[in-house]
């Protein structure tokens, strides 16, 4: 009866559970942020399966650039934090990844001296900073979610740990592990990634939001 059944939904069309399931979840929301040109933009184009293009917000605001990649299940954005950019301007990166259910971290080893200020922004993303003339709460990342910290190094990994060690991401009381990628290897950034789609796979089972 089983393959009866099977064959018709083969005829007319008719998805399995299995597969509808698939193709009609929605994607995964994920940011990936960083200090400018610590790598975000390699990231993005590793994992993007579509056409990568500018990501807009608000309708008007070039705030940086998103791709997709289905076969992960993830909506992917890319923005640049830190510098001296005006308050609404942070506002604005803010609110590109206030929404998402995780985030990819990129840090760059080759430039330490920028880890103390990416240690502030990461800050930032958690508890929000002030903003002159801004009365609403300032946007931060969702509490809860995964965050992948993968560290572009060209080196000895131990060093890229240090690196890590040093944005004391512990103290933020988030979700976070590290990995070490070598510089422009898309292999390695596929790989890390599916920690935190396993991770991803597990907080929709555990909030009941996965039917069978």
């Amino acid at each position: 009866m089983s393959s009866f059944l099977s064959r018709l939904r083969a005829l007319f069309g008719v998805p399995t559970s299995s597969s509808s399931s698939l193709n009609t979840r929605p994607l995964t929301q994920v940011a990936i942020i960083g200090l400018f040109g610590a790598g975000q933009r390699t990231v993005l184009e590793h994992l993007s399966e579509t056409p990568i293009r500018p990501y807009i917000l608000q309708g008007r605001h070039h705030i940086g650039e998103e791709g997709s990649s289905p076969s992960l299940g993830l909506a992917l954005r890319m923005v640049d934090v830190g510098g001296d950019a005006p308050g609404r301007w942070h506002v604005l990166t803010a609110q590109s990844y206030a929404d998402v259910d995780a985030l990819i971290v990129v840090v760059d080893v080759a430039d330490p001296i920028t880890l103390d200020e990416l240690r502030e922004e990461l800050g930032r993303v958690v508890r929000g900073r002030r903003v002159q003339g801004r009365t609403e709460p300032f946007p931060v990342a969702k509490p809860g979610i995964p965050w992948l910290v993968l560290v572009m190094f060209k080196g000895e990994v131990v060093i890229a740990r240090e690196q890590v060690a040093a944005l004391r991401l512990d103290e933020l009381g988030v979700d976070w592990v590290f990995r070490p990628v070598a510089a422009r290897n898309g292999k390695d950034i596929k790989q890390s990634v599916s920690w935190l789609t396993k991770r991803l796979e597990e907080n929709i089972k555990s909030s009941g939001k996965e039917k069978i």
